[in-house]
Order: C-alpha cells, then structure tokens, then sequence
C-alpha cells in the first residue's frame, strides 16, 4: 500500500483522468441537447464566483469578533432565562 505523496499523486492523476473523461462525454451531451449557450454562460460564472467565495471568507474572519458577539449575547441571554426559569441561580 502506497502512502504519503505518492497516495496522493495518484489520487489526484485518477480524479485528473476521471474529470476529463467525464467532460468529454458531458460536452458531447450539450452538442446534441442545442445547450452549449447556457453552458458556457453557466461556466463563465465559475471564476467571478470563487472570487466572491474568496472575498466572503476574508470579510467574514475580519468580522468574526463582532458578528460572534452579536450572536452569543442573545444566545447567552436565552440561556440564562433558562437557567433562571429552571431554577439555577449561576447566571
């Protein structure tokens, strides 16, 4: 059994061959069904889209401190109803 790098290249050189036999067959499926104008719009959106994806995650982890404390406080507050109505005086 390979391990390491070497498990990896070859996982990655399967999936390589995979994805291209699949496109091939897909493109051929496109021709005949007349869809090779939605297609390609549809593929076109592929790199704006991970850009956004990209942007989203950078502004997320630059507001996560604040967005964290708008969500706990109210979290923190309905726990602590709870723990009143329940009894328990720790909050």
């Amino acid at each position: 059994m390979k391990t390491g790098d070497d498990r990896l290249w070859r996982y990655n050189s399967e999936d390589c061959c995979r994805t291209f036999e699949v496109d091939e067959a897909l493109q051929q499926v496109v021709d005949k069904m007349g869809l090779r104008a939605p297609h390609d719009f549809q593929q076109s959106l592929f790199i704006p889209t991970l850009k956004a994806m990209v942007r989203e995650e950078a502004l997320i982890l630059s507001l996560a401190p604040s967005l964290a404390q708008e969500t706990f406080t109210p979290m923190e507050e309905r726990v602590c109803m709870e723990a009143a109505v329940a009894g328990w005086l720790w909050c």
